[in-house]
């Protein structure tokens, strides 16, 4: 018997309908007999899933412009309970946790399809051994296919940098919200995780068991060698940063170069306003981000600190949290 795995199936909007306005209920019972053949082989399956504005359209029969968003919230609100109940119809007697971002009541996440990165926070929350993003597209090409009959497809990522981003568009559809940017993002945090993750074509016969028994399907890409530890995991996946530190030329190749943590004397300037225990990006002077970190000191705090020795914070402030502004255990980098 194969080794056990940890598998997180996120399913966009365009899978799960076809590329119509209503859910494709047969193609769902397919999708679900894969999930349960993987159950079957002893493996443990997660599904993340798009869809309640779609469900929520089918439901009221209704014609609306989906570009609004007021609009897309109320059929979210109407469709997320039909989904729910329609997955539970399908999964009857096996259990399987499915997971969809609340649309009705999240208007940043409608905007920008969080499903993708809600995707891989659930992989490295569940310490996944792979995410696998479902789509309307074969995975990853090196044109946009719908335009460009030259394209072809990019079989494995060992890299994502802003060439690899640039190939990447814009939701293929009203009723969804995600992308090829979206999935990068999200490929990017469960990578560094040590997470193998694959998008590929959701309408593919069998993809979801050929994609877990490594039989080339879709784009895939490579989990990094050494995964980071949990606590660096979360500050990947987890919450938005709150502002941004400045560093000179000394912190940033000290950080970068020596394995560092950060001091006040770095810092030259703060942006943004956060309190301490806030997460906050690392930038070069260029404006690059090269890090997130947890941060010991308040905005205003940290304001009256910056380009300071760690001996002089307390004669500022009257107190200290630490010679540290992010210690090196509360921050990671965001190179490749």
């Amino acid at each position: 018997m194969s080794v056990s795995k940890t598998i997180v199936v996120k399913l966009g909007t365009s899978v799960l309908t076809g590329g119509s306005y209503t859910l494709d209920k047969a193609h769902m019972v397919e999708l679900v007999r894969q999930c349960a053949q993987l159950r079957q082989q002893g493996h443990k399956v997660i599904l993340v899933s798009s869809g309640a504005v779609a469900a929520g359209k089918e439901h009221l029969h209704m014609s609306c412009d989906l570009n609004n968003l007021a609009n897309k919230q109320m059929l979210a609100a109407v469709g997320q309970s039909q989904l729910i109940l329609t997955w539970q119809t399908l999964l009857k007697h096996h259990i399987v946790p499915i997971i969809n971002e609340n649309d009705a009541v999240a208007t940043a996440e409608i905007k920008v399809g969080d499903n993708d990165n809600l995707s891989a926070l659930t992989a490295i929350l569940a310490q996944a051994d792979q995410l696998l993003l479902l789509t309307d597209q074969p995975g990853l090409f090196t044109a946009d296919p719908r335009s460009n009959p030259d394209a072809t497809l990019i079989t494995e990522v060992n890299k994502i940098d802003d060439n690899l981003r640039a190939l990447a568009g814009g939701s293929g559809t009203n009723l969804g919200t995600g992308g090829m940017a979206t999935k990068l993002q999200a490929a990017d945090a469960a990578r560094r995780a040590g997470i193998e993750t694959i998008i590929a074509a959701g309408h593919r016969p069998n993809v979801i068991i050929d994609t877990i028994n490594q039989t080339g399907v879709g784009t895939r890409f490579k989990a990094l060698e050494s995964a980071i530890e949990g606590r660096k995991r979360w500050l990947l996946a987890g919450p938005s940063s709150s502002g941004k530190l400045v560093l000179d030329a000394g912190a940033t190749d000290a950080i970068v170069l020596q394995g560092s943590s950060l001091l006040a004397k770095g810092v030259k300037q703060v942006k943004g306003l956060f309190e301490r225990g806030d997460l906050v990006e690392l930038v070069t002077v260029q404006g690059e981000v090269i890090a997130k970190g947890i941060c010991r000191y308040s905005s205003i705090d940290l304001d009256k600190i910056k380009t300071l020795h760690s001996e002089q914070i307390k004669a500022v402030l009257g107190f200290d949290n630490g010679k540290v502004v992010i210690h090196r255990d509360d921050l990671v980098l965001l190179d490749d």
